[in-house]
């Protein structure tokens, strides 16, 4: 019985460092990378480090959880970039914060699930609101780098 769990154990260590499963943690921390770029990016109200997050080829989309592009979808980089533009100067404060994060990796793709707490106030407002969303963000791998080519934010029901 002490062999067969010896055996055993030796051979699931064996299968866990093999080169793919090394590969899957290398690209898995690579997206987990590319999605902090992404909240960095967020926060900072930074449209030119958004820029670079995102495959603007790739006629990305972007599901916002709140204001005309949560009803429709902006599609293209273009749309991408002036949802963000147009939304941002609509609030006094802002920020969001990862609580969770999930990655799958595939070949070429990944999928990041995020629980996303959320802090906004309206400029003109006195009142903030905090809610926490919930985010898909879909990448593909080009050149090496993990680069959005959709994202799906909204909030749960209550």
């Amino acid at each position: 019985m002490r062999r067969t769990f010896v055996v055993g154990t030796a051979a699931l260590l064996l299968l866990s460092t093999t080169p793919g499963a090394a590969a899957q943690n290398t690209d898995a921390e690579g997206v987990r990378a590319a999605a902090s770029a992404f909240y960095a990016a967020l926060n900072a109200r930074d449209i030119g480090a958004m820029e670079a997050l995102w495959a603007r080829d790739a006629n990305p989309v972007m599901i916002h959880p709140s204001g005309p592009f949560a009803r429709s979808p902006a599609v293209g980089w273009e749309a991408v970039q002036r949802s963000f533009a147009e939304a941002w100067p609509r609030f006094a404060e802002w920020s969001v914060r990862v609580d969770e994060m999930r990655v799958r990796v595939g070949q070429g793709w990944a999928v990041v699930l995020a629980t996303t707490p959320v802090h906004v106030k309206m400029q003109g407002s006195d009142a903030a609101s905090d809610y926490t969303a919930l985010a898909t963000i879909v990448y593909e791998r080009r050149d090496g780098r993990w680069l959005i080519i959709h994202q799906h934010v909204s909030r749960p029901p209550r």
